[in-house]
């Protein structure tokens, strides 16, 4: 591939590799494999080699592959699973700039996804912080996304279902903190009350 990329590996990579998301129909809804699936590695890998060429289309593509979550009433948690593992893939590429155009979307499929009463797409995303170049990043961010993603972290003091989402949760909670202490005490404030400035990840701690 010529570095930057030609009109035509451009044209690829929006107007074929791209819609490729689309689809949310079932392979075999018994066993909830999504007909993705069936070749989401290798469509991954094809976008990651183009943008290794031209890093600077990431943000545009992590903004078309979040188009492609499963709406609210076609549920399909396992293509979810596998378009937050995209993301965070598509995010090495992705500097501080380009973060801030696709923040917004990005934001609201996060807390839509922590809100989620399933626990792998929780999972999926908490996994974000397990990723160096995303915390790096989103540090950066820390005054739009702590405010934010606390409320659906917390779920209102209530533990989670799930033991290991509130293990990964009160470790992300953890470096959110580290990220901005000053937000973190004054999102945790507007949370828990006035003069209550109480950690929030020792909240979610004490509620597992």
């Amino acid at each position: 591939f010529a570095t930057p990329l030609t009109a035509v590996h451009r044209s690829l990579l929006y107007d074929i590799l791209l819609p490729l998301h689309k689809s949310n129909e079932w392979l075999q809804w018994d066993r909830q494999m999504p007909l993705v699936g069936m070749f989401h590695k290798e469509l991954v890998g094809c976008i990651l080699l183009l943008l290794e060429k031209q890093p600077t289309l990431a943000p545009k593509c992590v903004e078309v592959v979040c188009s492609h979550f499963p709406s609210s009433h076609e549920a399909n948690t396992p293509k979810e699973v596998l378009i937050v593992y995209e993301v965070s893939q598509l995010l090495r590429f992705v500097d501080s700039a380009g973060l801030r155009s696709l923040l917004p979307v990005l934001l609201r499929q996060m807390v839509r996804l922590l809100s989620s009463h399933n626990a792998q797409p929780i999972q999926s995303v908490l996994q974000f912080w397990k990723e160096d170049h995303i915390v790096e990043l989103f540090k950066g961010y820390s005054a739009e996304l702590i405010p934010t993603l606390l409320p659906a972290l917390l779920r209102g003091g209530e533990p989670f279902w799930n033991p290991t989402v509130n293990r990964m949760t009160t470790l992300v909670l953890e470096k959110l903190e580290a990220s901005d202490p000053e937000v973190f005490r004054s999102a945790a404030e507007d949370l828990w009350g006035p003069g209550r400035p109480r950690p929030a990840y020792l909240a979610a701690r004490a509620a597992q």
